[in-house]
């Protein structure tokens, strides 16, 4: 048990953070780095139910953030928008955008032209086109949620993707000692 524990770190931030995707295939990566914070797929156009699901993970005592990711289409950016419109929290868009887009160098594709939202793109993109988040490197994508979270809360995130809060860090190895020592008591 000593060798698993850990506290919740996502308690000890000064804001509340979790984490949006527009589709399921990017949760397991955020989850693998960023597992101490809630992480959600909203799968295309939240539905009532799962909006009430994510107001439920509204902390109450400190601010409660969402950043979201998503694809660089018509749809995926009209997916954000209607999704900042039924959350109670504020809702911050990380990507992707045209200028991650360009970049990187991602693959663009022909928007779809039965999308309905594609004129919406155009005029507010200049042109309509269709980006997966997916092709974009996964260290990119891990590098700025890690850029995000610290901007949203002033608190560093180290490389293995915890935020960096020494308090915490004592704690935790002050707790698995006690859990050690237990089990050396047993042991006897």
């Amino acid at each position: 048990v000593a060798s698993w524990f850990t506290l919740d770190r996502s308690t000890a931030m000064p804001v509340k953070v979790v984490l949006l995707v527009e589709k399921d295939g990017v949760v397991p990566l955020l989850q693998r780095r960023y597992g101490w914070l809630d992480v959600s797929a909203v799968k295309g156009y939240s539905s009532v139910s799962h909006a009430d699901l994510l107001a439920d993970l509204e902390d109450f005592e400190r601010e409660t953030v969402g950043i979201y990711v998503g694809d660089y289409d018509p749809t995926g950016l009209d997916i954000s928008r209607a999704l900042a419109e039924r959350l109670p929290s504020p809702l911050r868009r990380i990507g992707l955008s045209k200028a991650q887009v360009i970049e990187h160098q991602l693959p663009p594709m022909p928007a779809k032209t039965t999308d309905s939202r594609m004129a919406g793109m155009i005029a507010a993109e200049g042109a309509a086109m269709q980006v997966e988040l997916d092709a974009l490197p996964s260290s990119v994508l891990l590098d700025m949620v890690g850029t995000a979270i610290t901007e949203e809360t002033g608190v560093a995130i180290r490389d293995d993707g915890k935020p960096d809060l020494p308090d915490v860090d004592v704690s935790e190895r002050q707790q698995r000692e006690a859990l050690l020592e237990l089990a050396r008591g047993w042991s006897a």
